[in-house]
Protein backbone atom coordinates (compact mmCIF):
# COMPACT_ATOMS: atom_id res chain seq x y z
CA UNK A 1 0.00 0.00 0.00
CA UNK A 2 0.91 3.92 -0.22
CA UNK A 3 2.39 5.60 2.90
CA UNK A 4 3.68 8.87 3.31
CA UNK A 5 4.91 11.30 5.71
CA UNK A 6 5.21 15.28 5.11
CA UNK A 7 8.46 17.01 5.75
CA UNK A 8 7.05 20.40 7.06
CA UNK A 9 8.91 23.37 6.52
CA UNK A 10 10.35 23.85 9.95
CA UNK A 11 12.46 20.57 9.02
CA UNK A 12 14.01 21.58 5.85
CA UNK A 13 16.76 23.63 7.38
CA UNK A 14 17.53 20.85 9.81
CA UNK A 15 20.32 19.03 8.39
CA UNK A 16 20.24 16.61 11.10
CA UNK A 17 16.87 16.50 11.51
CA UNK A 18 16.09 15.14 7.70
CA UNK A 19 19.06 12.88 7.91
CA UNK A 20 17.51 11.03 11.01
CA UNK A 21 14.82 10.62 9.08
CA UNK A 22 15.75 9.44 5.38
CA UNK A 23 18.97 7.05 7.28
CA UNK A 24 15.72 5.89 9.52
CA UNK A 25 13.45 5.36 6.28
CA UNK A 26 16.46 3.37 4.46
CA UNK A 27 17.39 1.47 7.50
CA UNK A 28 15.35 0.47 9.28
CA UNK A 29 12.17 0.36 7.43
CA UNK A 30 14.13 -0.51 3.81
CA UNK A 31 12.63 1.89 2.16
CA UNK A 32 14.86 3.52 -0.76
CA UNK A 33 12.45 4.08 -2.94
CA UNK A 34 10.79 7.52 -2.94
CA UNK A 35 9.19 10.35 -4.33
CA UNK A 36 8.99 13.73 -3.61
CA UNK A 37 6.58 16.01 -4.20
CA UNK A 38 7.11 19.80 -3.37
CA UNK A 39 3.73 21.41 -1.03
CA UNK A 40 4.01 25.06 -1.85
CA UNK A 41 0.73 25.86 0.47
CA UNK A 42 1.44 23.88 3.98
CA UNK A 43 -1.03 25.87 5.65
CA UNK A 44 -3.92 25.34 3.61
CA UNK A 45 -3.30 21.45 2.98
CA UNK A 46 -2.87 20.76 6.43
CA UNK A 47 -5.99 22.59 7.38
CA UNK A 48 -7.79 19.80 4.68
CA UNK A 49 -5.73 17.38 6.30
CA UNK A 50 -6.45 18.21 10.15
CA UNK A 51 -10.07 18.29 9.59
CA UNK A 52 -10.47 14.88 9.18
CA UNK A 53 -9.24 14.61 13.20
CA UNK A 54 -12.66 16.44 13.72
CA UNK A 55 -15.07 15.00 10.87
CA UNK A 56 -14.29 11.39 11.46
CA UNK A 57 -13.78 10.78 15.38
CA UNK A 58 -16.03 13.81 16.63
CA UNK A 59 -19.34 14.64 17.11
CA UNK A 60 -20.20 16.89 20.14
CA UNK A 61 -20.55 20.29 19.20
CA UNK A 62 -18.55 21.58 21.88
CA UNK A 63 -15.67 19.20 21.75
CA UNK A 64 -15.52 19.75 17.54
CA UNK A 65 -15.05 23.16 18.02
CA UNK A 66 -12.75 22.93 21.11
CA UNK A 67 -10.61 20.80 18.39
CA UNK A 68 -10.77 23.37 15.87
CA UNK A 69 -9.30 25.67 18.16
CA UNK A 70 -6.59 23.42 19.45
CA UNK A 71 -6.01 22.45 15.69
CA UNK A 72 -5.78 26.41 14.35
CA UNK A 73 -3.54 27.44 16.85
CA UNK A 74 -0.78 25.22 15.05
CA UNK A 75 -2.26 26.08 11.99
CA UNK A 76 -1.75 29.49 12.73
CA UNK A 77 1.91 29.48 13.90
CA UNK A 78 2.82 27.84 10.22
CA UNK A 79 1.26 30.38 8.92
CA UNK A 80 3.03 33.23 11.17
CA UNK A 81 6.28 31.70 10.77
CA UNK A 82 6.51 29.82 7.49
CA UNK A 83 3.49 31.20 5.52
CA UNK A 84 6.17 31.25 2.32
CA UNK A 85 8.17 27.99 2.78
CA UNK A 86 7.52 24.67 0.98
CA UNK A 87 6.91 21.76 2.63
CA UNK A 88 7.73 18.12 1.01
CA UNK A 89 5.41 14.99 0.59
CA UNK A 90 6.94 11.64 1.05
CA UNK A 91 5.30 8.85 -0.68
CA UNK A 92 6.64 5.09 -0.69
CA UNK A 93 5.00 1.72 -0.98
CA UNK A 94 4.98 -0.89 2.10
CA UNK A 95 4.18 -4.50 1.88
CA UNK A 96 0.68 -4.83 2.25
CA UNK A 97 0.34 -7.94 4.33
CA UNK A 98 2.73 -5.97 7.27
CA UNK A 99 0.81 -2.63 6.86
CA UNK A 100 -0.75 -2.62 9.94
CA UNK A 101 2.12 -3.78 12.40
CA UNK A 102 4.56 -1.05 9.90
CA UNK A 103 2.14 1.76 10.69
CA UNK A 104 2.74 0.79 14.38
CA UNK A 105 6.30 0.74 13.87
CA UNK A 106 6.37 4.26 12.29
CA UNK A 107 4.02 5.63 14.87
CA UNK A 108 6.93 4.98 16.88
CA UNK A 109 9.77 6.47 15.24
CA UNK A 110 8.07 9.53 14.96
CA UNK A 111 7.99 9.88 18.72
CA UNK A 112 11.61 8.95 18.75
CA UNK A 113 12.15 12.21 15.81
CA UNK A 114 10.54 14.38 17.94
CA UNK A 115 12.00 13.31 21.11
CA UNK A 116 15.19 14.12 19.47
CA UNK A 117 15.02 17.16 17.28
CA UNK A 118 11.52 19.03 18.38
CA UNK A 119 11.61 18.06 22.52
CA UNK A 120 14.86 20.88 23.32
CA UNK A 121 13.51 23.44 21.19
CA UNK A 122 12.19 26.76 21.90
CA UNK A 123 8.36 26.97 22.79
CA UNK A 124 5.94 29.11 21.24
CA UNK A 125 2.25 29.44 22.41
CA UNK A 126 0.15 31.70 20.62
CA UNK A 127 -3.64 33.49 21.79
CA UNK A 128 -6.37 34.30 19.43
CA UNK A 129 -7.56 38.21 20.07
CA UNK A 130 -10.41 38.15 18.50
CA UNK A 131 -11.85 34.41 18.93
CA UNK A 132 -15.57 35.47 19.97
CA UNK A 133 -15.51 36.49 16.05
CA UNK A 134 -14.29 32.94 14.09
CA UNK A 135 -17.23 30.37 13.61
CA UNK A 136 -15.66 27.54 14.94
CA UNK A 137 -18.72 25.42 13.26
CA UNK A 138 -17.21 25.87 10.05
CA UNK A 139 -14.52 23.68 8.35
CA UNK A 140 -11.10 24.82 9.28
CA UNK A 141 -10.74 25.18 5.56
CA UNK A 142 -13.63 28.23 5.37
CA UNK A 143 -11.62 30.31 8.42
CA UNK A 144 -9.88 32.93 6.74
CA UNK A 145 -6.97 33.06 8.67
CA UNK A 146 -5.84 36.91 7.58
CA UNK A 147 -9.09 37.90 9.70
CA UNK A 148 -7.34 36.54 12.71
CA UNK A 149 -5.14 38.73 15.36
CA UNK A 150 -2.97 36.99 17.64
CA UNK A 151 -0.35 37.55 20.42
CA UNK A 152 2.68 34.79 20.63
CA UNK A 153 4.86 34.31 23.36
CA UNK A 154 8.25 32.29 23.36
CA UNK A 155 10.06 30.14 26.21
CA UNK A 156 12.87 27.85 26.27
CA UNK A 157 12.54 24.42 25.89
CA UNK A 158 12.73 24.01 29.50
CA UNK A 159 9.97 26.65 30.59
CA UNK A 160 5.96 26.38 30.23
CA UNK A 161 3.19 29.25 29.60
CA UNK A 162 1.36 29.12 32.86
CA UNK A 163 -1.20 31.50 31.09
CA UNK A 164 -4.31 29.14 30.04
CA UNK A 165 -5.31 31.75 27.28
CA UNK A 166 -2.42 30.96 25.19
CA UNK A 167 -1.89 27.24 23.51
CA UNK A 168 0.81 25.63 22.29
CA UNK A 169 2.17 25.58 18.39
CA UNK A 170 3.50 22.43 17.51
CA UNK A 171 6.03 22.56 15.69
CA UNK A 172 6.82 18.99 14.81
CA UNK A 173 8.83 18.61 11.91
CA UNK A 174 7.12 15.76 10.18
CA UNK A 175 3.69 14.70 9.34
CA UNK A 176 2.74 11.11 10.01
CA UNK A 177 -0.53 10.24 9.54
CA UNK A 178 -2.31 7.97 11.51
CA UNK A 179 -1.53 4.12 12.25
CA UNK A 180 -4.93 3.20 10.53
CA UNK A 181 -4.90 2.26 6.60
CA UNK A 182 -8.12 3.57 6.21
CA UNK A 183 -6.72 7.18 7.48
CA UNK A 184 -3.74 7.05 5.27
CA UNK A 185 -5.61 6.29 2.26
CA UNK A 186 -7.85 9.50 2.86
CA UNK A 187 -5.07 11.92 3.37
CA UNK A 188 -3.36 10.42 0.61
CA UNK A 189 -6.76 11.26 -1.35
CA UNK A 190 -6.81 14.84 -0.24
CA UNK A 191 -3.47 15.65 -1.40
CA UNK A 192 -3.94 13.81 -4.68
CA UNK A 193 -6.92 15.40 -5.01
CA UNK A 194 -5.72 19.27 -4.52
CA UNK A 195 -2.81 18.53 -6.82
CA UNK A 196 -0.09 17.69 -4.78
CA UNK A 197 1.18 14.23 -6.52
CA UNK A 198 2.11 15.87 -10.04
CA UNK A 199 4.88 15.93 -12.04
CA UNK A 200 4.89 20.11 -11.39
CA UNK A 201 5.25 19.48 -8.15
CA UNK A 202 8.09 16.78 -8.29
CA UNK A 203 11.55 16.51 -6.77
CA UNK A 204 14.60 14.98 -6.39
CA UNK A 205 15.37 15.98 -2.71
CA UNK A 206 15.56 18.55 -0.20
CA UNK A 207 18.62 17.68 1.65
Amino acid sequence: MEMFNILKPDIINDEKALEFYFKNLQYKFGINDYTLYRIDDWVYISKLIYELDVSNKLDNVETVRAKRKQLLTTILGYYIYYKNKSAFMNIYKIADENAFQILKEFNVFKKELRKKYVLKTAKYYLKILNEDEIDFDLPLKCINLDNIQTEILSFPYWEESSNPKYNMIFFNKVHFPDPNIEEVRKEINILRENGVVSKNNLVRRVL
